[in-house]
């Protein structure tokens, strides 16, 4: 079972991987290749200015304005996204305004219809007058349900906005 395992790893490495390979010089010439992510270590870097004077300042100032662009990026996103936050609070104002108008206007509707539901139920048609009363329950949960939802949409976007200035700080 080891051999055929063995024989699998050895039949998809590709020929600079095979172990029997390791240490041995694969280039005629000797040029060796290497890859590191990072700064430069500062033997490198004092190497390298040695090659080409002014080099070490060159690469310092690259590393600091690079650093100082991605902080900018990061504040300018942090910023539009507040935007975005306060014109999404700016919208649910406006659907909460209009749901109060909404409300408003429900209760003079639900007013005007308790007064017919009463005429009617004094002059003896109560099943008229309790389908009247029982379609102003309906309409009232429905008003209730979108103010609710109206409030707890603007807390959400406060707590996310309180979050976004606390990282601008």
């Amino acid at each position: 079972m080891e051999d055929q395992h063995e024989q699998d790893a050895n039949a998809i490495q590709p020929e600079i991987l095979k172990p029997e390979l390791a240490g041995k010089e694969r280039e005629p010439d000797g040029i060796q290749l290497s890859y590191r992510e990072g700064p430069i270590l500062p033997d490198e870097l004092r190497a390298y200015d040695d090659l080409m004077p002014g080099f070490a300042s060159q690469y310092l100032t690259e590393v600091i304005n690079g650093a100082k662009h991605q902080r900018q990026l990061e504040l300018a996103e942090v910023e539009q996204e507040k935007l975005i936050l306060d014109t999404q609070k700016e919208i649910f104002k406006s659907n909460h305004k209009r749901s109060l108008l909404g409300t408003a206007a429900g209760f003079t509707v639900i007013m005007t219809a308790l007064i017919l539901a009463t005429v009617l139920g004094i002059q003896g048609k109560e099943k008229t007058a309790l389908g009247i009363v029982a379609s102003l329950a309906g309409v009232s949960v429905i008003i209730y349900g979108t103010d609710a939802y109206n409030k707890e949409k603007m807390q959400k976007l406060e707590q996310k906005k309180d979050n976004k200035e606390n990282i601008l700080e």
